[in-house]
């Protein structure tokens, strides 16, 4: 009954053009996230194949149903081949997944803990909540059950950092990323553990955050230091542009911080041999144009030079656990900054 309810809320919701009669696809939830250990050094720079191919498959089903939930509302791609796209039927199939628990464990199949597992459930979290960010900023209902859900989801994440944390042990780039993914469900429900938490996080970054640009936490990471730092500044730009929808206001050491280790690199994409002698290896690693979406959408203004000149322009600005198309994804972070101002 309770879909039933949903489905007729939606379908009379003014702010969503009328639907087909098609049935919805099949995206069944996903209540375990598992997979392999993929480096096979203790730097975590070096990736197996074969556990990294196992890791793909084991992470598909929840990437095809984020593909599925964004695309519905953002517009399918040129390169896209799903089918049957439906914001009601985006909605309806979120509300399944929080009504059946999803991702509530990080079993491996001997059941044991699984550190990738809660690795990817941090990823799919942040996932999971822009996108219901950008239903909600679209106007639509959202079903009895996502919110609960998000906040047990979120509320885990954030307990399990502040314990690790105590213990000194350093979460570096992810860290960050639950951060931002605190600050937009603290966007969504004015949750203040939420709240809090993002800031804790953003007090930590301009603690740790080195004059030169530097974070240890991914400095060890070894030939992937260049991607483990730009992959913290892109979860830090995504926490910036949530506190900006938050009415946070970026002080002056906000931004040289955030500016340091943006300058740190652009001049290192440029001269990576630099990194390479601090982090002690040869060489690192170079990125794809998955490494330039964030920073393009969200942190035009921190680049420099260095970036136009030794990087590369992204082929598209669609990041799957950052709520899909970023452009759109600002503008419903927009919506709801106008709506908590009034």
């Amino acid at each position: 009954m309770k879909y039933v309810t949903l489905f007729l809320a939606l379908a009379l919701s003014p702010s969503i053009k009328a639907q087909s009669a098609a049935p919805c696809p099949s995206y069944p939830p996903v209540l375990n996230v598992s997979g392999p250990e993929f480096y096979s050094d203790s730097k975590g720079s070096e990736v197996d194949p074969t556990k990294e191919a196992e890791l793909s498959k084991d992470r598909e089903p929840i990437n095809n149903f984020l593909s599925y939930e964004t695309q519905s509302l953002d517009g399918a791609p040129s390169w896209s081949k799903m089918r049957g796209l439906s914001p009601i039927c985006a909605n309806l199939l979120l509300e399944g997944w929080a009504a059946a628990g999803a991702m509530a464990t990080t079993v491996d199949a001997h059941g044991k803990y699984s550190r990738e597992g809660g690795v990817d459930k941090g990823e799919f979290t942040r996932g999971m909540v822009m996108l219901t960010i950008k239903m909600k900023a679209s106007g639509m209902p959202l079903g009895p059950d996502v919110l609960p859900w998000l906040g047990h989801l979120v509320g885990d994440k954030i307990k399990g950092d502040r314990e690790h944390i105590a213990q000194g042990n350093k979460e570096g780039n992810l860290y960050y990323e639950d951060g931002a993914t605190a600050a937009a469900y603290a966007l969504l429900t004015h949750d203040k553990n939420a709240f809090d938490f993002q800031n804790e996080v953003w007090q930590y970054f301009l603690a740790s955050v080195h004059d030169d640009g530097y974070l240890d936490s991914e400095l060890s990471r070894g030939s992937r230091a260049l991607i483990y730092q730009n992959r913290a500044l892109s979860m830090l730009l995504a926490l910036r542009e949530i506190r900006s929808a938050l009415h946070i206001s970026e002080t002056t050491e906000d931004r040289a911080k955030l500016k340091s280790l943006s300058n740190l690199v652009g001049h290192s994409i440029c001269h990576p041999e630099e990194m390479a002698a601090r982090a002690g290896v040869a060489s690192e690693e170079s990125m794809g144009d998955w490494g330039y979406r964030v920073q393009q959408a969200y942190g035009a203004d921190l680049l420099n030079k260095d970036w136009q000149t030794c990087g590369i322009k992204a082929n598209n600005l669609v990041d799957l656990n950052g709520g899909g198309d970023l452009n759109k994804m600002r503008q419903a972070l927009i919506v709801l900054a106008q709506r908590q101002g009034r």
